[in-house]
């Protein structure tokens, strides 16, 4: 099974309760990759430091609706997209994005959901099966650790993953070490390639975001 970047940067941070931190930025980081899936498939363009527009939705993608909607109304830098993306509403656009993807998951057996109900309220929660995600490790471990092909998706995740602080939990500091190597290798290397400019635009809209983000 293929998942796209935001799909397997959320299958990797959910926790196994199938939720992710209240406090943590792994929702922000979400959206950050579901930029980048529209940015690689060229629906979306970053020029003059604002997002364009200049591709119809997918429907391999739909579960990006709700933010590819709000990029198609806003003519914003990638910071203020992101801000005002992850507070609009207070933050109620953003959770219904976290619960597009986490249900575009569910339809592929990727994760279970689990319905809780009470007088008061509802809540969802979407357990992550272990096997889909081991799967998508290895493939980072294949393409990055040793000897196979490299490409766009899995590169731009390990980046994701690790400036979101979850590569350590998947990957020894050996092996982190490696892998920013070989990423370092790609980046440096005359020649061009799809994944070196998508390691490029990952680059460009981490150190966008880098203060709203929280990395250092």
């Amino acid at each position: 099974m293929d998942y796209s970047i935001s799909q397997s940067f959320l299958l990797c941070v959910l926790k196994e309760d199938g939720t992710i931190p209240k406090l943590s930025l792994d929702e922000n980081w979400l959206i950050a990759a579901g930029m980048l899936d529209l940015i690689l498939n060229d629906i979306i363009d970053y020029v003059d430091e604002k997002i364009q527009v200049k591709g119809e939705l997918p429907r391999n993608l739909s579960y990006l609706k709700t933010f590819y909607t709000f990029l198609k109304s806003s003519d914003k830098s990638a910071k203020s997209v992101v801000i005002e993306f992850s507070t609009k509403d207070l933050g109620k656009s953003k959770t219904k994005l976290f619960k597009a993807i986490a249900k575009s998951l569910a339809e592929v057996n990727a994760v279970k959901i689990d319905s809780k109900a009470n007088f008061l309220s509802s809540s969802e929660s979407y357990i992550p099966n272990k096997v889909e995600v081991k799967k998508i490790i290895e493939e980072i471990r294949a393409e990055l650790l040793e000897d196979g092909p490299v490409t766009q998706e899995n590169t731009v995740l390990s980046m994701l993953l690790d400036k979101s602080s979850h590569l350590k939990d998947y990957f020894s500091k050996h092996e982190r070490n490696k892998l920013n190597e070989k990423m370092e290798e790609i980046r440096n290397s005359p020649v061009n390639s799809p994944v070196k400019e998508a390691m490029e635009s990952t680059i460009l809209l981490i150190s966008i975001l880098a203060i709203f983000l929280g990395v250092i």
